[in-house]
C-alpha cells in the first residue's frame, strides 16, 4: 500500500491545476494542497524511518554473523 502511494508520487503531474473550468474548483484545489503536501512530508518521513530501521537492523546482524564465526 505504502509503494503504490509512493509511486503515484512519483507519476503526479506538477502542473495539473492548468484547467479553467471554475473559480471555486481551483480554490478548493488550493485549500487541498496544504493537505496534500503535508501528507507527503509525513509520508517520506515515515518512509525514511523504516529504511534506517531496516538498515539498523541488517546492521546487527552483520556484527552477529561476525561475532558468532569465530567461535
Amino acid at each position: 500500500m505504502i509503494g503504490r502511494r509512493f509511486i503515484s508520487f512519483l507519476r503526479r503531474n506538477p502542473s495539473s491545476s492548468s484547467s479553467s473550468s471554475s473559480s471555486v474548483k481551483s480554490g478548493v484545489e488550493e485549500e487541498a494542497k496544504p493537505k496534500s503536501w503535508g501528507r507527503r512530508v509525513v509520508s517520506g518521513g515515515l518512509i525514511c524511518v523504516t529504511g534506517g530501521v531496516a538498515l539498523s537492523a541488517l546492521d546487527d546482524l552483520v556484527i552477529y554473523h561476525g561475532c558468532s564465526r569465530y567461535n
